[in-house]
């Protein structure tokens, strides 16, 4: 497994887009498009999550030049099987 480096974690504990989360990260949205990418690629991982609820926490990568961001949100479906 490689090392993964990345700039800032978005960590969303509520399973959903925290606006609050969102704006501890002080890095600068360069394009403008920071928020509306970071919700869209949450609702994407909500689809996975309600498909797999076997998934306690998802994290994936978000590339906005030149920074990297991980996030991370829980899956508020997790059954502990």
């Amino acid at each position: 497994m490689s090392d993964l480096h990345f700039d800032y974690e978005f960590i969303f504990t509520s399973g959903c887009f925290d606006q609050d989360i969102y704006n501890q990260c002080t890095i600068p949205d360069t394009t403008g498009t920071r928020l509306q990418d970071i919700e869209n690629l949450i609702i994407k991982i909500q689809e996975i999550c309600k498909e797999v609820p076997g998934l306690h926490i998802f994290s994936t990568f978000f590339k906005e030049d030149p920074h990297m961001f991980k996030i991370t949100v829980n899956n508020t479906n997790w059954v502990n099987k």
